[in-house]
């Protein structure tokens, strides 16, 4: 059986999306990602104690505000949330990540889970996460 998400709705899950205060929190290989998530963890706050967000001189628990743009094309039915580049942490010392958990503010509801490809480390430097400019953090089609 068939099934599709309307166009209108499609635009209303993005522009719902913009209206939201979204965060970006770092998370080790250690996290438990996409078991976790489909059977328990649905906000940040259950994600932070079940797994191990990523520490560091720099990093602060809980992420750094995202800067989010939603864009709806309306000749291929595509709507999309992207984000500014994200720099938002100088880190003295070490730091390794492999996920970017995406989270609202102020119900702390995970919106989407960034696998980054394997594990990111910096040394003595900022970490900057560069959005995918095509398909964004959240892709409706």
């Amino acid at each position: 059986m068939a099934s599709t998400i309307p166009k209108t709705y499609r635009k209303e899950i993005v522009d719902a999306l913009d209206a939201e205060s979204l965060k970006v929190a770092l998370f080790t290989n250690s996290m438990s990602t996409w078991t976790g998530l489909v059977t328990t963890e649905s906000t940040y706050t259950q994600v932070a104690a079940a797994d191990t967000e990523a520490t560091g001189s720099g990093y602060v628990a809980g992420g750094s505000t995202l800067a989010v743009t939603p864009s709806y094309v309306g000749a291929t039915n595509v709507a999309i949330i992207t984000a500014d580049t994200t720099s938002a942490w100088t880190i003295t010392g070490s730091l390794t990540c492999r996920y970017a958990v995406i989270y609202e503010n102020t119900g702390k509801k995970i919106r989407a889970v960034v696998d980054l490809g394997g594990d990111k480390t910096v040394t003595d430097g900022t970490i900057t996460i560069t959005w995918d400019a095509t398909n964004g953090i959240l892709k409706v089609s």
